[in-house]
């Protein structure tokens, strides 16, 4: 149990290392909303929520939360996302949806476990 929480504190102290702001700055903002509105069953209903931005290398990060409507006409609730850059451009990016997403988010927006997930950083 010592070992899995060291590592935990290991992951988070790296992570805390690539953090560049908790609030994302408005030209990764911008870039971000299209990829994922091309996710949506409904792109014009989104609603996004920026956590931060991290930076690894040459690679730039954006993680946040989207809600938007279902087909039922109704907001589903908010959904994690993940936006990579490279070079000022987006490069991958996943709405949380099943086990593979879950796990890059894991690994992308320095959660230290799938449960750590349900706390953000941004306001509602």
């Amino acid at each position: 149990m010592r070992d899995a929480r060291a590592l935990d504190d290991s992951r988070r102290a790296e992570f805390e290392r690539r953090t560049l702001d908790r609030n994302v700055p408005e030209n990764l903002r911008r870039l971000s909303e299209p990829y994922i509105r091309e996710l949506l069953i409904d792109p014009e209903s989104a609603r996004f929520r920026f956590d931060f931005a991290s930076r690894e290398g040459n690679v730039t990060g954006v993680c946040g939360a989207v809600n938007s409507r279902n087909r039922m006409g109704g907001y589903a609730g908010f959904t994690r996302f993940f936006v990579e850059f490279r070079d000022g451009r987006p490069i991958d990016g996943a709405l949380l949806q099943n086990t593979a997403t879950r796990t890059r988010m894991v690994q992308n927006c320095g959660f230290t476990d799938v449960n750590d997930m349900s706390r953000s950083t941004a306001n509602p």
